[in-house]
């Protein structure tokens, strides 16, 4: 998938100086966009700095240096070759341990961080907020998919994003986060005949004496 600006960071994080505008811009509606960017209308000149008198600039030329500006940085963190940017890459899924992740020194290392897919407005949800300080980062998804089989419920698919154990000291920690950003999925059997005998648990009562 390649890598698609959001026209959010042109104007929240670029070329507006007020810093509010930027923290609360999240999700603009394209109705927005359409009066911005139409120049027949006054709302084309939305974007005009104020503090310059004698110059008025419209959305349409903030747009074009935000662009400029965007594909600078771009080159700078993913290389010159546009063709080899990938979205998944800019995009990665974060799954924080709690309270670990907080951590101060060992707090990333406890973060379970795959590359991702989808987006804010996609049927993969991946959801980035632009006013953070990692605006592409996806911080809100499906943690959990299922698929159904109602025919035979044996049948059905699940997957979660990070793994099976909470313990970060477990293999069992991360195992799933790469089959959840490549859109793999796992059964879960509940048939006692076809899961077998996979581990013995055997409690022994031993009388203690006390002195």
């Amino acid at each position: 998938m390649g890598f698609r600006l959001n026209p959010s960071s042109i104007f929240g994080r670029r070329n507006l100086e007020e810093p509010v505008f930027g923290k609360n811009w999240r999700f603009p509606p394209p109705i927005s966009w359409k009066a911005v960017f139409i120049t027949k209308t006054d709302k084309a000149t939305w974007c005009d700095n104020v503090s310059t008198i004698d110059v008025e600039k419209t959305c349409g030329q903030l747009a074009d240096a935000g662009l400029l500006a965007a594909l600078a940085e771009l080159r700078e963190n993913h290389g010159a070759d546009m063709a080899s940017w990938e979205w998944s890459t800019a995009h990665p899924v974060v799954n924080r341990h709690i309270p670990g992740s907080f951590l101060p020194l060992i707090g990333e290392g406890l973060s379970i961080i795959r590359p991702s897919s989808g987006g804010n407005h996609t049927i993969n949800r991946g959801q980035h907020v632009i006013s953070s300080d990692n605006p592409f980062d996806n911080v809100h998804a499906a943690g959990f998919r299922a698929v159904y089989d109602l025919g035979n419920l044996d049948d059905s698919r699940y997957m979660i994003s990070t793994g099976q154990s909470g313990n970060p000291f477990s293999q069992s920690y991360d195992n799933l986060a790469t089959g959840w950003t490549e859109g793999d999925s796992i059964a879960i059997k509940t048939n006692r005949d076809e899961i077998g005998p996979t581990a013995r648990l055997i409690l022994r009562a031993e009388k203690t004496t006390t002195e």
